[in-house]
């Protein structure tokens, strides 16, 4: 039990210092998917 949470703490800080950077990196990826695919619709 003890290890989960010391996993999870660990997770927890990975997260805090590369997930915002890495959510925007797959919202900027989602936008551009989204733009080619409403490109192609288009023609």
């Amino acid at each position: 039990m003890s290890a989960d949470r010391e996993i999870l703490t660990q997770w927890a800080v990975w997260v805090g210092q590369r997930g915002l950077p890495l959510f925007f990196g797959l919202l900027a990826l989602c936008i551009t998917v989204i733009e080619l695919v409403n490109g192609w619709q288009l023609r």
